[in-house]
Order: structure tokens, then C-alpha cells, then sequence
């Protein structure tokens, strides 16, 4: 599933068009996945409770995602495990939906993600997400403005030369049109760099 794609979405018995952007924010303690269960896990007894205290928090820093990859069949799992084992990135995952039409909507409300517009004869679900609408935005010029999604860039050069002591000729790190002064004062690593003595 990727950003800035278009599916069907489902919510009680009305389905519009609706564009996704995706943004995640990271789980990097067991703590915080202790929290991030108690607070947004999605369960039953949440979809029943239509006053569930699921909140989104406009103070955390969300990171951007190109994509979000499910989980994998049963019979494919095992294989996945031993894998993830090994990379462990463990995210909570939200979407923002712009959808072309207005539908009636509920805080709280179960909504699926489709594409319906698929060749039935394909052998592929169609049905590609669920999650749980938990902030409704009304004002998007206002609103969206407050969420903090990041998207990291990274930029990798050559050391030519060095100068002095605080400056470094590096080569292949812009290209010729590109206007340095939007860079400087950001942090830079230098990797694999010896000094005078080895």
C-alpha cells in the first residue's frame, strides 16, 4: 500500500474515494509498546464503545512512509519471522484519507480500505486495509498544518580535501544547481575518515 494512492473506503454502509498519506510514529521501547497498545490497540470492545478515549496526539513526531507493507499469509509467516527477527522496526502505523466526496462519519467507526475497481477474475483480495477512524478532520488548513510528520533525507559525498580544521571540500554532494545555503547549519557524519596519524 503506498502513499498518495487511491482506494475505496468503506465506512457502515457508504463507500467514497478516498486518497491516503501515510505516517508512522516509532515504538522504540517496550514501555511505549505497552502504551501504544492500551491507547490504540484495535479491538472490538473499542468499535463497540463509540466514546473510546483513543486520542490522536498532535505533540508527538511522526515520520513519513512511502509504504505500508501487511503482514504476511500463515503459510508465509515462518519464513517472515526469522527475518523480522533480525529487523526489528517496530512502528504504529496512521493514514490520512482525503475523501472526493462527503460520507457520514463517527469517531471511533470501523473502515475498510478496498480496491473495488480490480478485476474480479484476478486472483488478489481486494480488500487491502482496516483500521479505526480516530480523528476527524474538519478543518484541514487548520488542522493538518498541526500534525508533525518528518521526512529524512540524506545526502552522501566524497571528501576531496580538507582545508582547515572546520572546512572540507566535498565532491558529488549537490548537484550543480542546487544552492548550498539551504544546508548550511544542518549536522554532518563523516564515515571512514582517518586522520594525520593513520
Amino acid at each position: 500500500m503506498l502513499t498518495k494512492t487511491k482506494f475505496h473506503i468503506t465506512i457502515g454502509h457508504q463507500t467514497a474515494i478516498g486518497l491516503i498519506h501515510l505516517f508512522s510514529l516509532p515504538i522504540t521501547s517496550e514501555a511505549e509498546r505497552k502504551e501504544v497498545d492500551e491507547k490504540y490497540i484495535f479491538n472490538q470492545s473499542n468499535l463497540k464503545n463509540l466514546r473510546s478515549n483513543i486520542e490522536f496526539d498532535f505533540s508527538q513526531k511522526y515520520g513519513f512512509e512511502t509504504e505500508l507493507i501487511g503482514e504476511p499469509l500463515p503459510a508465509a509467516k515462518k519464513e517472515e519471522e526469522k527475518k523480522q527477527a533480525d529487523d526489528s522496526d517496530d512502528k504504529l502505523y496512521f493514514a490520512i484519507i482525503q475523501l472526493e466526496k462527503p460520507i457520514l462519519i463517527q469517531e471511533s467507526s470501523l473502515l475498510i480500505g478496498s480496491k473495488l475497481d480490480m478485476d474480479i477474475s484476478a486472483k488478489q483480495c481486494r480488500l487491502s486495509f482496516y483500521g479505526q477512524v480516530i480523528r476527524l478532520i474538519k478543518e484541514p488548513e487548520e488542522d493538518l498544518p498541526k500534525i508533525n510528520v518528518t521526512k529524512e533525507k540524506l545526502k552522501v559525498g566524497r571528501i576531496e580535501r580538507v582545508t582547515d580544521p572546520s572546512t572540507i571540500l566535498v565532491k558529488d554532494l549537490f548537484a550543480k544547481e542546487t544552492s548550498p545555503d539551504i544546508y548550511i547549519g544542518l549536522q554532518v557524519t563523516l564515515n571512514g575518515v582517518k586522520d594525520e596519524a593513520g
